[in-house]
């Protein structure tokens, strides 16, 4: 190795040192390629109940070569009756929480794992716009939950008011969040 090699590979252990779980990968490595080598690697599966990604989760998951020896399949979501008679989230949640709420997120993705007997479930459901917003619920709200070994993880985010943006940057958050629980249960 040389001089300058060497170099570059001590900064870039430094960098990681410093970012921590922020990378994901390296080189050309996508999230969705990362996430299903760690599914791979310890034998685990996955399962998805997507609302206002409308199967974009899927999607990448599905365009990794050799996704079917972890991905089970998903759902879409899109309807509150598809939710409680498909999916077998309690209408009681949805009155109580509204749909965009972690709340309703746990449920789906602790549904979906149960009906699909997986590892992992992913629970997505928000806002994707341009309409339906509301002063608590604004515009680009998306409610992100992982369900997995070790419990059932819900997040909030507000990511703006771009339709696309919005179902794009939401499925790598999920992604992302599935990728920290799945490394978690290393830590475990």
């Amino acid at each position: 190795m040389s001089q300058i090699q060497t170099t570059i590979a001590a900064k870039e252990m430094e960098l990681r040192s410093l970012i921590g779980d922020l990378i994901y990968g390296s080189e050309n490595e996508s999230i969705s390629e990362v996430v299903g080598n760690l599914l791979i690697a310890k034998g685990q599966t996955l399962s998805i109940a997507e609302s206002c990604t409308g199967g974009h989760i899927g999607h990448l998951i599905t365009s990794v070569p050799g996704s079917s020896k972890y991905f089970e399949g998903g759902i879409i979501t899109y309807s509150n009756q598809v939710k409680i008679n498909n999916l077998g989230v309690n209408s009681a949640l949805i009155e109580k929480y509204g749909v965009v709420s972690k709340e309703v997120a746990a449920a789906m993705a602790d549904q979906i794992k149960q009906e699909f007997n997986t590892t992992f479930g992913i629970g997505v459901s928000g806002v994707a716009g341009p309409l339906g917003g509301t002063s608590s619920t604004p515009l680009g709200t998306v409610c992100i939950a992982i369900s997995g070994p070790y419990g059932t993880k819900s997040y909030t985010e507000v990511l703006g008011r771009s339709r696309e943006r919005t179902i794009q940057v939401a499925s790598l958050y999920a992604l992302n969040y599935l990728r920290k629980e799945i490394l978690r249960t290393d830590a475990c």
